[in-house]
């Protein structure tokens, strides 16, 4: 879990509301698949970064769900908000 936790925080984030669009940390992510970097929200236990990271590019592409995978995202966002381990 670690090592996938850490894959998203040194290679995916790229700017405070940025992400790439590969794990190996290159190439562009257009807004729609920028916001798919919530789905890694499974990880947000490990290290609070992927949550607030998937939060801050969300409010930064305002986007309009239109995929399931959007939803999932919205998801994972909301359960990671309300996780009991993030009020430890």
């Amino acid at each position: 879990m670690q090592r996938f936790t850490a894959t998203f925080t040194q290679k995916v984030v790229r700017s405070a509301t940025e992400v790439w669009l590969r794990v190996d940390g290159t190439a562009d992510a257009v807004p729609a698949n920028a916001v798919q970097c919530a789905r890694w929200g499974v990880y947000a236990e490990q290290d609070p970064l992927v949550y607030q990271q998937s939060l801050r590019v969300y409010d930064a592409v305002q986007l309009v769900p239109v995929q399931g995978s959007h939803a999932l995202g919205i998801a994972y966002l909301n359960w990671a908000r309300q996780a009991p381990w993030r009020k430890q």
